[in-house]
């Protein structure tokens, strides 16, 4: 049985872009510094005009106008999103997803700003600053948690249990993995390994445990020919 694992990556610069919807969650709730009078603007333009006076860099400003619930919406770069509002509610509910999101953005009375350093800007615009909590630091017991063994400590050895084969097409395979460690795991851990000889290289993991024992699902795949041989090699461990 193939297993393949996929990992997605919210990269830097797409702040507007997920702006356009909603959800998103975080473990870090952001903190709120005291409010200062807030300002009413009439238009996004004057909100960044205001923001570069008080020293914010503008490279390149766009007025796009794309937030979900904003009235007017526009950008200096990958790194800001500015936004005005005629709907209290919407304000409030774009306040709310950046809250859980785990941005930084200092919130005024129809307007909002998503930038990395709110602080700086409060004082000449007013409102209020919200910044991301840190990340906590890991614990003693955290980050000691840590496998003592390493790739090169595991050997896995495939065996073939079922194979048919159809001439020169190739064989369908089903395999087993035993695994041989140098020493025993002192906690439970997750080996990933990859399985080479079959057609297509195949990613797959499993788990040890100190008593000993391998949990994972056998394998199946097509070889080119019958005299292929399959072997397998651990990767990566880490804690399971």
């Amino acid at each position: 049985m193939n297993h393949r694992t996929v990992v997605t990556f919210l990269a830097a610069g797409t702040i507007a872009s997920l702006l356009s919807g909603c959800g998103g969650q975080t473990d870090a709730p952001p903190q709120a510094t005291p409010t200062t009078s807030p300002t009413r603007y009439e238009s996004v333009a004057a909100l960044k005009d205001a923001a570069v006076a008080a020293g914010h860099p503008c490279p390149n400003w766009k007025q796009d106008n794309v937030v979900d619930g904003a009235k007017e919406s526009g950008t200096c770069s990958d790194a800001d999103v500015f936004m005005l509002f005629d709907d209290p509610n919407d304000l409030e509910r774009k306040a709310t997803f950046l809250t859980e999101f785990g941005s930084n953005f200092l919130l005024g009375e129809n307007w909002l700003i998503n930038t990395k350093d709110p602080a700086a800007l409060q004082a000449a615009l007013g409102g209020t600053a919200r910044t991301a909590s840190p990340t906590p630091t890991p614990t003693t017991a955290a980050a000691e948690a840590v496998p003592n063994l390493t790739p090169d400590d595991i050997q896995l050895e495939v065996f073939v249990t079922e194979k048919k084969c159809f001439g020169s097409a190739g064989c369908n395979v089903s395999y087993e993995i035993k695994p041989t460690v140098s020493s025993m795991p002192t906690m439970p851990i997750r080996i990933t390994y990859t399985v080479e000889g079959l057609e297509d290289e195949q990613i797959d993991s499993a788990t040890l445990t100190p008593e000993g024992r391998m949990n994972y699902e056998p394998g199946s795949g097509r070889t080119k020919s019958s005299k292929a041989t399959l072997t397998a090699k651990v990767t990566d461990v880490r804690p399971a």
